[in-house]
Formats: structure tokens, C-alpha cells, sequence
């Protein structure tokens, strides 16, 4: 994603200008433009209306339509947890060894 009215510092990762971008003493802003966002709310709107946040809210709903509510979804992932479970906990080999048999050889 990119916040096209600030500059990342020379050689900045990703998430440190992310972070960067929501102090005021650490945004670079970038040059020609005006109407930057600068409060937590300016932000927030500014993703929802981003083409990143339109999708991000699409795939919220789209989860939301199809597990919330859903039996059929939830008994799925029930048997799925209970049979992953089932998978691993026979095969198991526990080795008991007592700790003088260590300490003596």
C-alpha cells in the first residue's frame, strides 16, 4: 500500500514507515501535495476509501456472510479440529527414563 502524500526516509522498510507515517515528528511529506491525512480518524478515512481498503471491507463481509451464523461451517471445522487431533495424539511414544539411570550411565 502506498500513502502517496508521504515519502519513506532513504532505505526505510515498509512497516517502519508505516509506523513512521502515524508519528507527526517522523512523516516525511511529500512534495506538490496539500491535503495530507494527519489524525488517526484523517488515516482511517483515508483507507477506507483506497482501493486497499474497499477490498480489505469486501473480504470482511464475504467472511462474515459465509462463517458467522453458519452451522454447517462450524460443525466442519469442529470435525476438522477434533480429526487433526485424533491424528497425532496415538502415535505418541513416550520414554521414560529415570534420572539415576541418566546420572549413573
Amino acid at each position: 500500500m502506498q500513502i502517496s502524500s508521504y515519502e519513506p526516509a532513504n532505505r526505510q522498510t515498509t512497516p517502519d514507515f508505516l509506523v513512521a507515517v502515524t508519528d507527526p515528528n517522523a512523516r516525511i511529506p511529500r512534495a506538490g501535495f496539500s491535503n495530507q491525512p494527519r489524525t488517526a480518524a484523517e488515516f482511517a478515512e483515508y483507507f477506507r476509501k483506497s482501493p486497499q481498503g474497499k477490498a480489505n471491507s469486501a473480504e470482511i463481509d464475504e467472511y462474515l456472510n459465509r462463517f458467522v451464523g453458519n452451522d454447517d461451517e462450524k460443525m466442519a471445522y469442529i470435525e476438522s479440529a477434533r480429526a487433526e487431533f485424533a491424528k497425532g495424539s496415538g502415535n505418541a511414544k513416550w520414554v521414560f527414563v529415570s534420572l539415576s539411570k541418566i546420572w549413573h550411565g
